[in-house]
């Protein structure tokens, strides 16, 4: 479990190619929830890369002090959990990235009514909710409940 180097999303060409587009003041376009969900994903990346660091760090703390087994893996398993949010993150990362690239697209095949359609972060935002959701408590087991 290590943290990984990431890259903004502002610093992909995809983003940054929509960001141009958008950020154009003759556009007379407001997308402030698309700069605010850019910036939401850049802050838990690196919350989450600050969590790996972490968590590394006790590990390694514990093993140095040759702490047994049954010590260490409460910390093994928090970092699977982390790792999951990780995952989630990046998926909603690849939409992010995917929906900049065909709102470019649509922009400069059909103007600017074709953006604002390609630019229907729907599955960007329920995946963003979903990942709140599971962040109210990650590092414990999600519950199932017993069918009736």
């Amino acid at each position: 479990m290590e943290a990984t180097k990431t890259t903004r999303l502002q610093d992909n060409e995809n983003v940054k190619a929509l960001f141009q587009i958008i950020g154009d003041p003759k556009m007379e376009v407001n997308y402030s929830d698309f700069f605010q969900i850019c910036n939401y994903v850049n802050t838990m990346e690196q919350q989450l890369d600050k969590v790996f660091a972490e968590l590394d760090s006790v590990k390694q703390q514990l093993k140095d002090t040759k702490k047994d087994e049954a010590t260490v893996k409460p910390f093994e398993t928090m970092g699977t959990k982390v790792s999951e949010v990780k995952e989630r993150l990046n998926s909603v990362k690849e939409k992010i990235i995917e929906g900049s690239k065909n709102g470019v697209k649509a922009f400069k095949e059909k103007g600017l009514s074709a953006l604002n359609k390609a630019m229907d972060f729907a599955g960007i935002n329920n995946a963003l909710k979903s990942l709140n959701s599971s962040l109210d408590n990650p590092l414990m087991p999600q519950s199932n409940p017993s069918p009736k």
